[in-house]
Formats: C-alpha cells, structure tokens, sequence
C-alpha cells in the first residue's frame, strides 16, 4: 500500500448545498502502478479504508445515476480546474477554496430559487422545524 499524505478535496453537502473542503490524500511511492488510474483508485480506496467510507461507484456508461454531482463536477471543472494553473497544493488549495467561497456566498442557484447556497443554509437553520411548529 503506497504511503498516503494530505491534499485539497471538494465535496458538496446535498442538504444545505454548501461546498466543502475535505483531506483525501496523495500518493508519495507510485513506483508499482502501471497506469494513473490503478494508482488513484488505490489512493481513494486506501483513504476510504482509513475513515469508515464505503465506497460507491456509478456505473460505467450510467452518469446519469448521480445527475447532482455531474452537473457539480463540470462546473467545478469548467470553472475552475480546466483555466487555473496548479504551481503547488498550497496554491491549489487557495485557487479552489476562493472558487467555493464565491460558489457558496456570491453565485445565486436557480435550484435553491436564487438564493445563495450560504443564504439559502442560513435561513434554513433559522426557520423553525415542522415538528416544532404546534398548531
């Protein structure tokens, strides 16, 4: 199993629709792997392994099972990943913590009837639950 360090991840919290950042790791010793794929799935498998996390998959020629996360991932790629430069993780790191702070505070969602994710989240836990309202 290849030694596992830390790095920048994205996950989206499909309750309040914020977008967080999250340690997944980076392998240090990749001289076993015969293909990048073989060595990022061993890196998330070990990462999930260590946590609890099960693990899983879409299946191939199915993107349609998670349409929420597709469509994240696209916009996170078309706006984000595809036109930055990654000189370092520290800049990575910083490039995409600005992209989620503006996804999450600035951007209204038509999904969330143009709120922002952040405002949308805020009166959310400000409004009281049904179970506590009485009649």
């Amino acid at each position: 199993m290849p030694a596992v360090n830390g790095s920048v991840g994205i996950t989206r919290d499909r309750a309040n629709g914020l977008i967080t950042g999250t340690s997944i790791g980076t392998v240090t010793d990749a001289r076993s792997y015969t293909s990048f794929g073989e060595l990022a799935g061993r890196v998330m498998d070990a990462w999930a392994h260590q946590r609890g996390v099960q693990l899983a998959f879409i299946r191939p020629g199915r993107p349609t099972e998670n349409g929420f996360i597709e469509s994240f991932n696209g916009r996170l790629r078309d706006e984000c990943l595809n036109v930055e430069l990654f000189a370092s993780m520290d800049g990575a790191a910083r490039i995409v913590a600005a992209w989620r702070h503006d996804y999450n505070h600035q951007r209204p969602h038509s999904s969330l009837r143009d709120e922002t994710p952040a405002g949308y989240a805020d009166r959310m836990h400000s409004s009281p639950s049904p179970s506590s309202v009485t009649s």
